[in-house]
């Protein structure tokens, strides 16, 4: 816990970037930064931890659930995640930001690794009015776990809210937006558990 204080320290002192937008499926955003999520289950004490690091294009994600009541072996548990995305299309004009990446390259959640490729476009620049800061759509594919997946993330003033599904499950996500939206802190719904967490980010 110290260690994560740490990092969200260091990242008030560096300036922001952005804050991790969806809950759990991939959108095509990439950014030159590093981003921070910590959200908290209260019900069996469950933790996750993600930092994103992204430089022209290309992304990693380190993820690491820790349970402290595992429901099924009654005992601790703690599984490590990685991820890799590339964006080859950026946003611009009426083309949407296009990425491919790879969920779980080691297999710690499932026995093979998820492959995809999405699409994120915001159009919010096409609705006239200020209180719409962020309208952004993003749509995939996978191969394996997700299947074909969605998601919605909106802003209006300081207030977000973001919906997904994917295959037979579905995330959804609200609170409030700090700091033009480089903060993010409210309630997750993730896996079927309540959360409550924070995102924050900064650049190079």
């Amino acid at each position: 816990m110290k260690k994560i204080i740490i990092l969200f320290v260091f990242i008030f002192l560096t300036g922001f970037v952005y804050a991790k937008n969806l809950v759990y499926i991939p959108t095509a955003n990439s950014v030159d930064g590093v981003s921070l999520s910590y959200d908290y289950e209260y019900n069996e004490h469950n933790h996750i931890f993600n930092v994103q690091g992204g430089f022209n294009g290309f992304e990693v994600s380190f993820t690491n659930y820790n349970n402290e009541f595992d429901k099924d072996k009654f005992i601790p548990s703690s599984k490590s995640v990685l991820d890799a995305q590339w964006q080859f299309i950026p946003d611009f004009g009426a083309i949407p930001s296009v990425a491919v990446g790879v969920k779980d390259i080691t297999c710690k959640l499932d026995k093979n690794p998820t492959f995809y490729a999405v699409a994120t476009k915001d159009f919010s620049g096409y609705i006239p009015l200020e209180l719409v800061n962020k309208l952004e759509l993003s749509c995939g594919a996978s191969y394996n776990s997700l299947g074909i997946f969605g998601g919605l993330n909106v802003q209006l003033g300081f207030i977000y809210g973001t919906i997904e599904a994917y295959k037979e499950d579905y995330n959804m996500s609200c609170g409030l937006s700090f700091l033009d939206d480089t903060i993010r802190v409210g309630y997750k719904r993730f896996n079927k558990s309540d959360y409550v967490g924070i995102d924050c980010g900064f650049g190079f």
